[in-house]
């Protein structure tokens, strides 16, 4: 039996991993999903993590997966609580001395152009239309699937996105990268460049979305477990 902390990325709620939590426990696994600070314009990823490491204090040196934005937040979390591994899906990792907004904007094409968001008064950046999201996010999910998180789904400031990390050097805990190679908002080649060059990993290729994990979660579980 395994501890899992599951943080999820921009614009969800800790509720996105609740068909992965019910894969984990179903196999005598505990798992635990925060909800990050993600509307709040002041919170940046040093924020992120100290939510996270609240949330996981009783967790007994867990494996911390971390989803898309929550890249950002995973390799500040072995200074704040014992970690057994680090593992990042489809992640956007911190660039030390940059921003993502710099890494983004050099490194196109990252980013997907079809965008499909909108930005709220306060710049936060949030889905309008489920048909947009359906496509660049979860287009190998059931409607069912889809519509229960395009329901959950919420406005993400954009703190984390603009401030220069906080990550001053990578942890030294063991790190590893799951990849859902048919994600059409961010470039499969792109993440997976990022994961080998800062991680030194290669990733562990599905096939899927954005949201596989949602809509394969016992595939999800079986890659996880693999880890070790």
């Amino acid at each position: 039996m395994s501890d899992f902390v599951l943080v999820h990325g921009a614009w969800h709620r800790a509720a996105v991993w609740a068909p992965v939590i019910a894969a984990l426990e179903a196999r005598g696994h505990r798992a635990i999903a925060p909800d990050l600070p993600s509307e709040s314009v002041s919170a940046g990823a040093v924020q992120y993590a100290e939510a996270v490491a609240e949330a996981a204090k009783h967790a007994d040196r867990p494996t911390v997966v971390g989803h898309t934005l929550a890249g950002l937040t995973l390799p500040l979390l072995p200074s704040r609580m014992e970690v057994s591994r680090l593992v990042y899906v489809n992640a956007l990792l911190p660039d030390i001395g940059r921003s993502l907004a710099e890494q983004l904007t050099a490194d196109s094409p990252a980013l997907n152009d079809d965008i499909g968001r909108n930005y709220d008064r306060e710049a936060r950046s949030f889905w309008p239309e489920e048909d947009a999201f359906r496509r660049l996010l979860a287009h190998d999910c059931s409607e069912l699937q889809a519509a229960t998180v395009f329901a959950q789904m919420r406005p993400q400031a954009r703190r984390p996105i603009k401030e220069v990390t906080p990550l001053l050097e990578w942890p030294g805990v063991p790190s590893a990268a799951i990849l859902y190679c048919d994600d059409v908002d961010l470039s499969p080649g792109w993440l997976w460049g990022v994961a080998r060059e800062r991680l030194g990993v290669e990733p562990v290729e599905l096939r899927g979305s954005q949201l596989g994990f949602v809509a394969d979660p016992e595939g999800f579980v079986d890659a996880l477990e693999a880890l070790g």
